[in-house]
């Protein structure tokens, strides 16, 4: 294969390239405004903004406060283990 049958223009080259580079550029900015927008144009699924500063501390109410809400007996239902199992499995983390 002779070199010389292909021939190769280097400015048309760095001309498509610089092209290119513009092109993925403006997508990924156009990409990353719709997203802050919240609205991603492949994605249709949908955010929702939860307060898991609130959740914690009603968590931290209902079970380990000083009255809790709930009791031992709801904590091992939803969790799965006792109380103090939890507790000393934290103390020891």
């Amino acid at each position: 294969m002779n070199p010389s049958q292909f021939p190769f223009d280097i400015e048309a080259y760095k001309k498509q390239s610089q092209i290119e580079e513009k092109y993925i550029l403006n997508h990924f900015k156009e990409r990353r405004q719709k997203i802050e927008e919240g609205r991603a144009s492949s994605s249709k699924r949908r955010y929702f903004n939860r307060d898991h500063v609130a959740a914690n501390q009603r968590l931290i109410d209902d079970y380990f406060s000083n009255q809790p809400t709930y009791d031992d007996a709801m904590f091992r239902r939803r969790f799965r283990m006792r109380k103090h199992v939890f507790l000393w499995i934290v103390r020891d983390l």
